[in-house]
């Protein structure tokens, strides 16, 4: 009988947290920028995993690309 010692690993390894330097990596921006489309409503705040950590679920960071690619959120006519 499985028994896991911490019930919630198995989703964190399905979308695990990234950090906002990972972030800025992935799309190509500054730290600062990121913080603004937080402000902005864009990409939702993230989640505090620790005293001073913040992550994102890799899958609000794909929606959020996925948003940004097809006319994304500042999207100019």
């Amino acid at each position: 009988m499985s028994n896991p010692v911490h019930p919630g690993a198995s989703d964190i390894t399905r979308d695990p947290y990234l950090s906002a330097k990972q972030i800025c990596s992935l799309i190509g921006c500054s730290a600062a920028t990121l913080y603004n489309h937080v402000k902005a409503g864009h990409l939702p705040k993230g989640e505090r995993v620790g005293p001073k950590m913040i992550r994102w679920r890799q899958s609000v960071v794909q929606a959020y690309l996925s948003k940004f690619n097809r006319g994304g959120p500042d999207e100019q006519s």
